[in-house]
Parts: structure tokens; C-alpha cells; sequence
């Protein structure tokens, strides 16, 4: 009986993979707004708009982003960003400081 040709295979090692590279700043427009809609608006304000232009464009231009706001203990900068990053659609907003009433200016406008 012959041998199968299979037993004389040889198996080949594999290559190391090589590490791909991806373009982050190629991501498109509704895939990132669906990332950053998971993400925090504490999250986004440190530096999601710092990336690229693409991803500036996002954190700046979608309300959507900023209008349900939990911002924790940011400082009162952070809050005024995301207001105002919220266009007028903010719909919840919450905080965990606010002795003194500087939160006004979310009455104010």
C-alpha cells in the first residue's frame, strides 16, 4: 500500500504576524459618533477633540454628545464646555458640587 501523499506534507511554521497599523483618524463619522456616545462627556471633554480634525469635528459638532450631562466633580470650565457643546439640547444635567450656586448659568443661559 502506497503511502498517502498527505503523510508527506510538510507543515510550514507560521509567520510571525506582523503588527497592523490602524488610522484612527480614518474612522468614519457615524461609527465615532457611536463610540463617543458610549463614552462619558468627562471622557470626551479630556481630550477626544485634540485627536484629529475628524475627531474634533465630533466631539464639537454633535449635540447628541452632551445631552444627557453627568459630570461628576468637574471643575465649572468642564461644565460650561459641555453645555454649551449641547447647543441648547442639554436635557439632564448633574453634578456632585455646587454649594455656592455657580451652576446658575445653566438657568441663565
Amino acid at each position: 500500500m502506497m503511502p498517502s501523499s498527505s503523510a508527506h506534507r510538510h507543515h510550514k511554521k507560521p509567520r510571525p504576524s506582523t503588527p497592523t497599523t490602524r488610522d484612527w483618524t480614518a474612522v468614519a463619522h457615524d461609527i465615532l459618533l457611536t463610540v463617543f456616545l458610549k463614552l462619558e462627556p468627562r471622557e470626551i471633554l479630556r481630550g477626544a477633540d485634540h485627536v484629529c480634525a475628524a475627531w474634533r469635528h465630533v466631539a464639537l459638532g454633535e449635540p447628541a454628545l452632551w445631552r444627557r450631562l453627568d459630570m461628576g466633580r468637574a471643575d465649572l470650565s468642564q461644565c460650561r464646555a459641555a453645555v454649551r457643546r449641547g447647543a441648547g439640547q442639554c436635557e439632564s444635567f448633574a453634578a456632585c458640587w455646587d454649594s455656592n450656586g455657580s451652576l446658575l448659568f445653566l438657568v441663565n443661559g
